[in-house]
């Protein structure tokens, strides 16, 4: 995975929760976010980057991206993966490179840091699409299109999970290349480090609903070939849990961008 697909795929968290590190955790939500404070960044500015390398950073009141293209914050705003397909995003969204800097006053940095850690990412994601709609007249709509996925059923084996040693315990996840680690949660959330990993949606058929303390590891696709290599994530899916990834086709929620422009530089 290039250092690009990296930031994007994982922006959000690393901006949350701190630096660019490779490993990133989430809090697994118990209930239904309450409602969410409409907060707006109150100055923007967009102008073409020369950065060698793409750099993303988030303080107190201000998010920084240097030397990203407009896909990487689209794909952020919306939680997309480096490889999901977006229809009708123009050749220049993803070549051309920019500096984008969006600051908070004191009352709404003060406003955002009474949401919620776990609600954070939400809210920062509001303000992105905010963004992204006013200065690049961003406009997208979704659609359910086929596309390849994974199914995850039980293994013929029968599944090898317990449920959570740790019950009273706020539900985690921490994800990095090659490993993932969730304490009394779901199914279900894991499903989107393991489309993150895997390239694809995937579907949950175990029909499996207790929450779980899971330590799944691997060993990424680009170092197979190394002499110390363990299993493939599909393998260690299958021996370490008992559940299994079955290739196969379905409908996908697909974001169509219907309208996007050049951002004017200030």
């Amino acid at each position: 995975m290039t250092p690009r697909a990296r930031l994007s795929s994982t922006l959000l968290f690393l901006a949350l929760l701190g630096p660019l590190t490779g490993q990133f955790a989430i809090a697994l939500e118990a209930a239904p976010p309450p409602s969410l404070p409409n907060l707006s960044y109150d100055v923007v500015s967009i102008r073409p980057s020369k950065a060698a390398e793409p750099a993303m950073n988030i303080s107190k009141n201000r998010f920084v991206a240097r030397g990203v293209p407009a896909w990487m914050l689209i794909f952020n705003a919306y939680s997309l993966r480096p490889t999901s397909d977006l229809p009708g995003l123009p050749g220049w969204a993803k070549s051309e490179n920019y500096d984008f800097e969006a600051t908070m006053d004191e009352a709404t940095a003060t406003a955002f840091d009474k949401v919620p850690r776990d609600l954070q990412g939400d809210v920062f994601q509001a303000m992105l699409q905010k963004v992204l709609a006013d200065r690049l007249k961003l406009k997208m709509h979704t659609e359910m299109r086929e596309q390849p996925l994974y199914t995850l059923v039980v293994s013929k084996s029968g599944a090898k999970l317990k449920p959570s040693a740790h019950p009273e315990a706020h539900g985690t996840m921490q994800w990095q290349a090659g490993k993932i680690q969730l304490v009394n949660g779901e199914i279900d959330n894991m499903l989107y480090a393991l489309s993150d990993a895997l390239g694809r949606d995937v579907v949950n058929k175990t029909g499996l609903t207790a929450h779980y303390d899971i330590d799944l590891k691997w060993t990424p696709d680009e170092a197979q070939a190394l002499p110390d290599a363990g299993p493939t994530l599909l393998t260690a899916i299958e021996e370490q849990l008992g559940l299994k990834l079955e290739a196969s086709r379905g409908p996908v929620k697909t974001y169509v961008v219907d309208h996007i422009e050049h951002p004017e530089p200030n």
